[in-house]
């Protein structure tokens, strides 16, 4: 298959000028046809690198242009709240917890039905308030249970595994609003 000049340019990853350089090295064979130089495909100087980047920006540009065009792709997966590594990190920390936990279990369970209706929200600002409020909940749980002077793993859970995962899922949110 014969490339044009701009073609083989945009497959090697460098401008017409480089590539007509190159031409004039003879370190890339074409043929000048009525004033334009048109490059064999399988000639041309690409390594396996290079390929794979060009296929990742064709795979990012048929996104994009799916995103802006509204064409449906394949059909994404529906995830469930126990998708969600926040939302069973903090029931792993909540059944970890006694009954004499008191007000901070119930800030919580609070918390994880925070995440309950933040999963199902529609809209991501909507999802964002929710899981902000969730992650209040959980500080505040975790703040029960030091000035109560309970140590123990539940504690550990909360402040190492639980309340970094609500995070995440807010700075997700926040980049998808930027977007």
């Amino acid at each position: 298959m014969n490339l044009s000049l701009a073609e083989a340019a945009r497959l090697m990853g460098k401008t017409t000028r480089q590539v007509r350089y190159l031409i004039a090295k003879e370190k890339i064979p074409a043929q000048k046809v009525g004033g334009r130089w048109f490059i064999d495909r399988e000639s041309l100087p690409i390594s396996k690198g290079a390929e794979r980047a060009r296929e990742r920006k064709v795979a990012k540009a048929v996104h994009i242009s799916r995103d802006v065009l509204r064409v449906p792709g394949p059909p994404r997966k529906h995830y469930t709240v126990l998708d969600l590594k926040a939302f069973t990190a903090g029931r792993a920390c909540y059944h970890g917890l006694k009954e004499e936990a008191g007000e901070a279990r119930v800030q919580l369970r609070e918390s994880l039905l925070l995440i309950c209706c933040g999963c199902h929200a529609f809209q991501t600002t909507e999802k964002r308030a929710y899981f902000v409020r969730a992650r209040e909940s959980a500080c505040r749980a975790l703040g029960l249970l030091l000035l109560a002077g309970a140590i123990e793993p539940p504690m550990d859970c909360l402040e190492k595994e639980y309340i970094p995962a609500l995070g995440g899922l807010i700075r997700r949110l926040e980049g998808r609003q930027r977007a």
